[in-house]
């Protein structure tokens, strides 16, 4: 496959994963989702989670130690193996990642049109309660496909806030869905 090709391909293959966990998840601190999807030699892996659990805060920075822990918080994501655990026996290459931090657009429309007339006092506070997720992309290209029978998160000891990941896989022999836990960290197929 063309390296080109691969961020149409990850859309064309996470594209229902994507809208079914929209469809069905509700922000939660602690719990975010977690898609997978195999075709033939490429891994395609989507996390989404509460900012909070990621970085430690919902909002915008403030501070510039806040500007810092953000910054560290979007530089380990960018670390997959810091992240994931596949077999080496598949040699599995990371070819392309993005991480996306960004506020829930519509609670912030929400919070607009229920407060435009609040004074200011009550806007911040409605500021701290915004609600902002983080989406990482990771496509790996796997020249042993064959030895590629899962995959284990480390991520959960990074993240201690984050309690729980619901799986949605497009994978031979695994179940649509699924929950992985720092207890229950791996998934098979």
């Amino acid at each position: 496959m063309h390296p080109s090709t691969l961020p149409l391909t990850a859309c064309i293959l996470l594209l229902p994963l994507s809208v079914l966990a929209q469809e069905h998840a509700a922000h939660e601190h602690g719990h975010g989702e977690l898609n997978l999807a195999l075709d033939g030699q490429q891994l395609l892996i989507e996390l989404h989670a509460p900012a909070a659990d990621l970085v430690g805060f919902e909002h915008a920075p403030r501070t510039t130690q806040e500007q810092q822990q953000q910054a560290l918080a979007l530089q380990h994501l960018q670390q997959a193996d810091r992240l994931f655990v596949l077999p080496a026996a598949a040699r599995c290459q990371l070819q392309q990642q993005q991480v996306h931090d960004h506020a829930d657009a519509q609670d912030e429309h929400t919070a607009e049109a229920a407060h435009a007339n609040d004074s200011a006092h009550e806007h911040e506070h409605e500021e701290d309660h915004q609600h902002s997720d983080i989406r990482a992309e990771y496509s790996f290209v796997c020249q042993q496909p064959e030895q590629l029978n899962s995959l284990t998160l480390t991520l959960f000891s990074h993240y201690p806030t984050l309690q729980k990941l619901s799986l949605q896989a497009i994978l031979p022999g695994v179940p649509d869905r699924n929950e992985l836990s720092a207890s229950q960290p791996t998934v098979t197929w």
